[in-house]
């Protein structure tokens, strides 16, 4: 019985049965053999090639492809080939290259083609198959190849589109591309804490960074505090009930409470039993007139009342007193052992203190480094003696402070002076001067306080403020506000104030070279203060006004009544026409003098023709024009204020030759109002005259 096997079900003689059996040709022989030829058709080509090509080539002689340089025999993949029929695996020879033999006909890539390169700089250990799709007659049909293995061969192509889920957590180190990839997306998600893996975070990992970088032990506004090396760092002053405390806010706290609660033991010694001059006690404030009660412990009859003076000093008013122990008891009481009084502390040499942004209230104040110099102004201002008799100096350096500078009760044969960096870049709130006989100066400096005086100066011997700059609107209050004292104001811009400088209660002021704008008044003056203003290059826009005998002078001064020596500080203005104008009949025609042949204060544009008063007053405005015609003519002049007309004031002449107009007028100003000539004549085309005396305007304030 006939045994077939079990692929190509070819039959087989199985010697057992058939015996000595007669073969049949067609189903022992060819019948198996061409089941064999079919199912080697079906088996794709598949075996090495040295090399593959990189682009089009000649198929002959031995070259080098990819880097490789080939030999004869040697087998390669052309794939590149411009007629893409030629394409195929071939045999180098040193003619013509020929087909491989297991590649050589149509049949045989019937299966398709899958070869491995060995070598080569671009293709080297990479596999290709044939990517035709549809039937392939070899030597017709372009041959199409695709990289499916080997260095780049993971293109989009052959992975695919994959859906990445980021729902599932990590489970381990290897999975398929689509699971390594959700696991990916889920980590990413965690970390960013968006809601999904394509959620971008609300800050950047380099936008964290500088956030981090940023972290200082200072304290700086918006960035995170970290310690130094001594583990400290530091926060702002303490503003609202929630802040952190600091040392030196707590300090001051329980120093205030001690000086009120129990101040005693506070010792003031003095060489001698004599108690003259004034008395300070340390440690406790003493508001003004409040009394005090000195008694000896061996002789309490003997008790007296003293009134403590303004600025927490009282005058004894007893020569000498008895060499025992003392007491001065307000709210609490000091005790001054044996009689010993202290005078008011005084100035021993000239010193320096510095105050910056970064500095502490704790350090010394004398250097000018953030370990050296002190936070804050008040700091400073606490330090310096009540008795001033050499020369202090406060530097601020640039940046905002909350506290103003206040300075009461110096006095003394020295000075106290403010130093900022620059009057933009050194800002406070603002300046009370009270009740100081020694020299105060204030320079540079920016004072931005809206709800009062930017500068308040009260009962001095003598404040300068130089170069500083007070621009925020205050609706009725002062830049500059000086009560019976004296004062000198220079280089100061004062804008949008109720009133840029006032003078009050008997107060002198000088200023100097000071401007501004938006002021309600410029300078004011009451109550019998004096002030010499207008002085400088630039001045300060505005009204001046005054009452109660309060009088402002003029930089000159005055000599007389009738101010003769002010005439070169008041209005005065001659200007005439330099050359021929032009007239349209019926036109109304503005007259520009180009000569000036005087202006006291500068208010004319000799290139505008356009004068603009600087203070508020009273001006007489004349002018003379005058045009040559030789027929019967007439002409109008007429004065312009802020662009409209004025008045219509001329003189007509109908006689043959000179016509002529002239007119003038008293006009009301305001600072800052233009006033400008206008003509127009009549009759036909003319031409004003250029002469000095024919075509001119006067103005003169009254």
């Amino acid at each position: 019985m006939p045994k077939y096997t079990p692929n190509l079900n070819i039959q087989l003689a199985d010697p057992a049965t058939d015996g000595n059996q007669t073969f049949n040709i067609e189903t022992m022989i060819n019948d198996p053999v061409e089941k064999l030829d079919e199912a080697l058709g079906l088996v794709p080509v598949s075996g090495d090639v040295r090399a593959a090509t990189t682009g089009n080539i000649v198929l002959s002689g031995a070259q080098t492809i990819d880097g490789i340089a080939l030999a004869a025999g040697n087998r390669v993949l052309v794939k590149n080939q411009t007629a893409g029929k030629e394409n195929g695996i071939y045999t180098v020879s040193a003619g013509a290259w020929t087909r491989t033999a297991d590649a050589d006909t149509t049949a045989k890539l019937a299966a398709g083609v899958s070869v491995y390169v060995e070598e080569g700089t671009a293709n080297g250990k990479s596999r290709w198959q044939m990517a035709n799709t549809g039937a392939v007659i070899l030597g017709t049909t372009a041959l199409l190849f695709e990289k499916t293995g080997g260095p780049g061969s993971a293109t989009d192509t052959v992975i695919g589109s994959r859906t990445v889920s980021d729902a599932t957590a990590p489970t381990g180190d290897s999975g398929t591309v689509t699971t390594l990839f959700g696991w990916l997306a889920n980590m990413v998600k965690a970390i960013t804490g968006g809601a999904t893996w394509r959620t971008l975070p609300t800050m950047s990992i380099a936008a964290i960074k500088a956030v981090l970088d940023a972290a200082t032990n200072a304290a700086t506004a918006n960035t995170l505090m970290k310690r130094d090396a001594n583990g400290r760092a530091q926060v702002a002053a303490p503003a609202a009930a929630g802040d952190i405390a600091r040392k030196d806010t707590v300090d001051g706290a329980i120093g205030a409470h001690k000086a009120e609660a129990d101040p005693h033991g506070q010792y003031v010694k003095k060489a001698g039993d004599t108690m003259v001059g004034s008395l300070v006690v340390p440690g406790m404030e003493i508001q003004n007139s409040a009394p005090i009660m000195v008694w000896t412990e061996t002789d309490s009859s003997n008790k007296k009342w003293y009134a403590v003076a303004d600025g927490g000093v009282f005058s004894i008013r007893e020569n000498t007193l008895g060499a025992s122990v003392m007491e001065f008891q307000a709210g609490g009481d000091v005790r001054v052992k044996n009689g010993s009084m202290g005078l008011a502390a005084t100035t021993v040499s000239d010193i320096t203190y510095f105050v910056r942004t970064d500095g502490n209230d704790n350090n010394s104040g004398t250097a000018n480094t953030a370990a050296g110099a002190f936070k804050t102004i008040g700091k400073a201002i606490s330090m310096i003696p009540q008795v001033v008799n050499h020369n202090v100096a406060i530097n601020v350096g640039a940046g905002t402070y909350t506290d103003e500078i206040f300075l009461p009760g110096r006095v003394g044969s020295g000075g106290v002076w403010f130093h900022g960096e620059s009057n933009t870049t050194t800002i406070c709130p603002g300046v009370h001067i009270m009740a100081c006989g020694c020299l105060v100066e204030i320079e540079k400096f920016k004072f931005t306080r809206s709800n009062f005086h930017a500068v308040w100066l009260r009962w001095n011997s003598r404040v300068f403020v130089d170069n500083c700059t007070m621009t925020e609107a205050t609706s009725g209050y002062c830049g500059v506000l000086v009560e019976a004292g004296t004062a000198s104001i220079i280089n100061c811009t004062i804008s949008n104030k109720g009133v840029a400088i006032q003078a009050m209660s008997s107060a002198f002021i000088g200023t100097w070279n000071n401007s501004g704008t938006g002021n309600d008044e410029s300078y004011t003056a009451r109550d019998g203060a004096s002030c010499i203003t207008i002085g400088g290059t630039t001045r300060i826009n505005g009204n001046l006004w005054t009452t109660s005998g309060g009088m402002i002078l003029p930089d000159a001064g005055v000599i007389n009544p009738w101010g003769d020596n002010t005439w070169n500080t008041r209005t005065a203005v001659r200007a005439n026409r330099a050359n021929n104008l032009s007239l349209t009949s019926g036109i109304n025609t503005k007259v520009v003098f180009e000569t000036e042949n005087y202006d006291t204060l500068g208010e004319y544009d000799p290139a505008t023709g356009r004068f603009t008063a600087q203070k508020q007053g009273l001006y007489l405005v004349s002018f003379s024009l005058r045009i040559n015609k030789s027929v019967k003519d007439y002409l109008v002049g007429k004065v312009y204020v802020n662009g409209a007309v004025s008045t219509v004031p001329y003189q007509q002449y109908s006689n043959e030759g000179i016509n002529h107009a002239s007119g003038a007028i008293i006009l009301a100003l305001n600072a800052g109002d233009y006033v400008e000539i206008y003509v127009a004549a009549f009759g036909g085309t003319n031409t004003l005259e250029t002469s000095v005396d024919g075509s001119y305007v006067l103005i003169r304030a009254i």
